[in-house]
Parts: structure tokens; sequence; C-alpha cells
């Protein structure tokens, strides 16, 4: 999964109209296996926007495996909040 987030960040990740979006969507296509990004309709108008992956469609199971995704995504995050602040904390006041 690592080394195809890598793969879709430089290929897919580079050529978006965001660069932080198509990181991001580079990022999550690899690990879900899903392909993501694709036309958009904004109030009734049709988006080009490029696919992300040569995975196939998301299905419902794919959704799941999203959400849980990022769940841990946030808890690793709170961990990484918390040990910096700790850290600091303990820096300053020793």
């Amino acid at each position: 999964e690592t080394k195809m987030s890598f793969h879709y960040i430089n290929h897919y990740g580079n050529h978006f109209y965001h660069k932080n979006t198509g990181w991001l969507l580079s990022c999550m296509s690899a690990a879900l296996k899903v392909q993501l990004g694709g036309p958009a309709f904004y109030c009734g108008t049709r988006f080009a926007k490029i696919r992300v992956g040569q995975y196939p469609v998301p299905i419902l199971p794919s959704i799941k495996h999203a959400i849980t995704l990022i769940n841990r995504v946030k808890v690793l995050w709170f961990c990484f909040i918390i040990l910096s602040k700790v850290s600091i904390y303990i820096a300053f006041n020793l």
C-alpha cells in the first residue's frame, strides 16, 4: 500500500487541480484500493476532474473501510498532539 501510495502521489497528486487534494485522494485511493475523483457536479454544472487510481469504483464496504481508516488517523494525530504537548511541558518545566 505504501509503495502504491507514493506511486499515486507522483502520478496523480502532482497533476491534480489542487496539489493538496490530489495527494489526499491519491493516498486514500491506494489505501482503499478504489478509484476516487472523476467528474463532479456543482450547482447543476458538470466539471471534468481526473480520476485517481486504476481500481474499481467504491462500494459500500469501501466506505466503511474509509471511515475506519480516517478514525485510525484521527487517533494517531491525537496521540501525536498529546505527546508533543507533554514533551513541551517537560522541556520547559524541568
